[in-house]
């Protein structure tokens, strides 16, 4: 495996690599949208050596969870992640596919 990868696969594995997690936003009541609680959309994360993701895509996503995954996108990719490092302790860029559980919906 390449150091890339394994930084990657580190990253998709730690639930502490992302320091700053924005959720997805809802422009009507939340009620409306309680049928994506349990869902997931998984989404493809380049993230930069600094360890702010540069572009973020949903992948695999069907009819239903359309817009779901743009919500999604739009909150990940303001999260902040711990930086990926080589073997030698050097900042690297990595691509993640990263699945996001919505697991409930904040009401405010």
């Amino acid at each position: 495996m390449t150091t890339a990868l394994l930084a990657a696969l580190t990253i998709a594995s730690t639930a502490s690599a992302a320091s700053t997690i924005v959720e997805p936003t809802y422009t009507v009541q939340p009620i409306a949208f309680e049928h994506e609680v349990g869902r997931t959309v998984t989404v493809r994360i380049e993230i930069d050596k600094q360890g702010t993701p540069i572009q973020v895509t949903p992948i695999n996503v069907d009819m239903y969870d359309e817009q779901l995954a743009v919500r999604v996108a739009k909150a990940v990719i303001q999260w902040q992640f711990s930086p990926a490092v080589d073997n030698y302790g050097n900042n690297i860029p990595v691509t993640v596919d990263l699945p996001v559980q919505i697991s409930e919906i904040k009401r405010s």
